[in-house]
């Protein structure tokens, strides 16, 4: 074996490949197939999207793994993306991580396989990191003989090593704008390569209800039987679903009380009353109850109804206690995403907005913002977004990231947008360390408050690791 620890095997293969993205599906599928691992035995759901994939699939995770009418044991493989404290969070059987034995086991069979998938030359087929990881997680998952795999698209879709597999249900989540510099710069750009997953005459469900026309244009052509989202409007295309004009899937407040409705397989509508308010967001549950629908897989009411209320997933929204503090962790990387936090901030503190007057707070409640993002991201409208939340912010400089943007630099856009917007005024200091950001804030803080953590996957993992370290006082 090359390496016998994960770690070593994780260094090596971020020195493997000259470019730490590349989209395409060439090398990756010669691999797969060298391995065996190009199609596979369990129903598939592969998920795509801006926003809400992880959601989604913490949501499909939790719905298929327990006991239902089409499988009384079902047996659940997970591949998730990127990591927050360790890579086994990215493989997951059964509920729980796959052990460091079983993926370097897995990484050394996939070496192996790049010279055999290369035959006509002496040197291996290159693969970067992530298709590397991709190929394990399938070999790793064709072994343990699932009933259910849940596929989470990395980047794209279209040329996204996920796509490999052709799934039975392709699920896209919200579209926004993100990782413009690959995917393009519109939302119908997107689309186009969130779409990559939908095969033709394929089953397909979309979490958007405002798809950009350039995905209702393909789900079309392809002739894809798509459940839309509920509130989805088309001027020209019709909604539909086995031959029948479709309602759409969604929640609903009936008589004051919140039901879910969707599609069965017959197209008649599927129909769950007095559910309780979920954790996770409402449109991203609504994707996974579909496919569940889809699959036959419900659980019963009343399990249904605890996954809703605890179902959380780390990072999204996450609430914590630490130090005495309330704590709000959030990947949010994008302006959409980052919108969706400051809603549920400003719902919580009840915040009261007139025009020109700024925002009024309820007494009491404190909220300091810890703040780094990537130099790539729409950094200007995340901070513009988050303004009416924070009384204090705290930017932090990211360790170890080479697409960090400076700590100075975003504290200058903040300055600069209470200047123009006349908004409300908060203190704002810049850290060297997301470590330090995180005593300054627990210092500011007040006990009825709360410190938010966002900007992106690498500040709530410094985050993580600061609150998980022993030499923090409790």
């Amino acid at each position: 074996m090359r390496f016998l620890e994960l770690d070593a095997w994780l260094s090596w293969l971020e020195t493997l490949h000259p470019q730490s993205i590349e989209l395409g599906l060439d090398r990756v599928s010669a691999v797969a197939r060298a391995l065996g691992v190009d199609s596979l035995q369990a129903t598939t759901i592969t998920v795509a999207g801006t926003n809400g994939k992880g959601s989604v699939v913490a949501a499909l995770q939790a719905l298929l793994q327990e006991p239902h009418e089409a499988c009384a044991l079902p047996r659940v493989g997970v591949y998730t993306s990127p990591h927050l404290q360790r890579f086994n969070e990215r493989v997951m059987i059964d509920g729980g991580e796959v052990s460091d034995d079983s993926l370097c086991a897995a990484f050394e069979a996939v070496d192996r396989a790049r010279f055999t998938a290369n035959v006509a030359q002496d040197e291996p087929v290159s693969l970067s990191y992530f298709e590397f990881t991709t190929l394990a997680a399938l070999l790793l998952f064709r072994d343990a003989r699932l009933d259910y795999i849940i596929l989470e698209v990395g980047l794209g879709g279209r040329l996204d090593a996920v796509n490999i597999i052709t799934p039975d249900v392709a699920v896209i989540t919200h579209i926004g704008i993100d990782h413009e510099s690959w995917l393009g710069h519109t939302r119908d750009q997107i689309a186009r390569e969130k779409a990559g997953i939908l095969r033709a005459g394929g089953t397909a469900v979309i979490g958007d209800p405002n798809p950009p026309p350039a995905l209702v244009a393909i789900a079309e052509k392809l002739e894809a039987c798509v459940y839309w989202a509920e509130g989805f409007k088309a001027n020209t295309i019709d909604c539909v679903v086995g031959g029948e004009k479709s309602s759409g899937h969604g929640f609903s407040l009936y008589e004051g009380s919140l039901h879910w409705r969707g599609k069965g397989l017959d197209g008649e509508s599927f129909e769950i009353a007095s559910l309780p308010d979920p954790v996770l967001a409402m449109r991203n549950w609504s994707s996974a109850l579909q496919v569940a629908v889809l699959l036959n897989a419900l659980p019963k009411p009343a399990r249904l109804k605890d996954m809703l209320s605890n179902t959380m997933l780390l990072g999204r929204q996450s609430r914590h206690t630490f130090a005495g503090r309330q704590v709000i962790l959030d990947v949010a990387h994008n302006p959409d995403a980052v919108q969706r936090l400051a809603d549920t901030l400003l719902r919580q503190k009840e915040v009261c907005l007139s025009e020109g007057a700024g925002a009024v707070h309820a007494p009491g409640e404190k909220i300091v913002m810890v703040f780094a993002a990537l130099a790539d991201k729409r950094v200007d409208e995340m901070i513009d977004q988050l303004v009416p939340c924070a009384d204090a912010w705290i930017f932090a400089q990211l360790a170890e990231c080479p697409r960090a943007l400076e700590a100075g630099k975003m504290w200058q856009v903040l300055q600069e947008n209470q200047s123009a917007s006349h908004a409300h005024k908060a203190n704002a200091l810049i850290a060297g360390t997301v470590e330090e950001a995180m005593d300054i804030a627990f210092a500011q803080a007040t006990n009825a408050g709360k410190v938010v953590v966002c900007g992106s996957f690498y500040t709530v993992c410094e985050a993580l690791d600061y609150m998980a370290s022993p030499s923090i006082a409790m």
